[in-house]
């Protein structure tokens, strides 16, 4: 595929994916800014933490980017007009010798239905108390997201241009993760080979780092 196609097919996803959604947050008083830097194109997304909003997922979120967690990490899952996934890297198994599943929280009312650009911690299927170190951006509108899993609450979300100029545009040639999709990435496999069982994802996209922007700078 050309450059020029792949330049193409770029902007008719951001078009596609910016033009379903209801998304109007706007950042609280109390909000929380966190940048984070990546491979994709645009580089750069924010990440708006709301503490009043889930008070353990977004702690275990700030943890993590003060402490460094947030450091070439592979975005695994990426499926346009749904989900992005990340948080699973080579180095899990170590990081969760420190931090361990943090209690379910209830959901704010006005978040059953979840809105495109939400940020959450991501819990095992059918099993509570599970959010640990592996995160969600929901990318549409998606009322299935707000409705069906405990542990589905945000604790935030992306700046609606960082959606349509980084998030938005991130390697989604990979998609789901195995078994949803069959070139998908398996996630138990990230964890337990790590950068080895990478290598066969080359153009998997990552989040090179990530840090809170001090006041002066907002």
């Amino acid at each position: 595929m050309s450059k020029f196609i792949q330049i193409i097919l770029s902007l008719i996803i951001v078009i596609n994916i910016s033009i379903i959604s209801t998304f109007d947050y706007k950042p609280s008083d109390t909000a929380i800014i966190v940048e984070c830097e990546t491979t994709a194109y645009g580089s750069t997304f924010e990440v708006v933490v709301e503490p009043s909003w889930s008070k353990h997922g977004s702690k275990r979120f700030l943890d993590l980017v003060d402490n460094g967690y947030f450091t070439n990490i592979p975005i695994y899952r990426v499926v346009y007009n749904y989900i992005v996934g990340f948080g699973t890297n080579p180095n899990t198994k170590e990081w969760e010798k420190k931090y361990r599943p943090i209690i379910d929280e209830s959901r704010r009312p006005e978040h059953n239905d979840y809105f495109r650009g939400f940020i959450g911690l991501q819990g095992v299927l059918n099993n509570v108390n599970t959010r640990n170190l592996d995160f969600y951006i929901a990318m549409t509108d998606n009322y299935e997201l707000g409705t069906l899993k405990v542990w589905d609450v945000p604790f935030g979300f992306i700046s609606k241009t960082s959606l349509d100029k980084v998030v938005g545009r991130f390697n989604g040639q990979y998609g789901d993760n195995y078994p949803n999709f069959d070139r998908g990435l398996e996630v138990a496999k990230i964890r337990n080979e790590g950068e080895e069982y990478l290598k066969k994802f080359p153009r998997i996209d990552r989040i090179l780092s990530c840090r809170r922007k001090q006041k002066e700078e907002l």
